[in-house]
């Protein structure tokens, strides 16, 4: 079975204060489990059926296709994939995955900025 990890496993961040708004962005996304092929993936489902486990969200590497990101990030916020760093031993594919979840996410100071 091509089991990689979960996805908070590969995910670097600059800095500690930063965690609280990476958890938020992508919700239950970072215990994603990582696998390489959709074989695994289907494989993974049923040990899960059955042991009659809850919902997971399961990406299997060879599907991972990158969206468009956020072209231009207005002044006075930062884009969140500044923050968020793939750790070095992580697959490169695994990218595509962080910038589908992280690059359309922006940080402001303050509320009003955010509007």
């Amino acid at each position: 079975m091509g089991y990689k990890g979960l996805l908070i496993d590969y995910i670097n961040c600059s800095s500690e204060s930063f965690m609280p708004c990476i958890d938020l962005a992508a919700k239950s996304k970072l215990f994603s489990i990582i696998v390489d092929t959709l074989e695994t993936a289907k494989q993974v489902l049923e040990i899960n059926k059955s042991i009659k486990g809850g919902v997971i969200n399961i990406y299997p590497l060879e599907t991972l296709t990158h969206s468009k990101p956020l072209t231009q990030v207005p002044s006075g916020v930062k884009s969140m994939m500044e923050v968020v760093k793939l750790s070095p031993e992580a697959d490169p594919r695994l990218n595509n995955l962080v910038q589908n979840i992280f690059s359309r996410v922006v940080l402001v100071r303050t509320y009003d900025d955010g509007l």
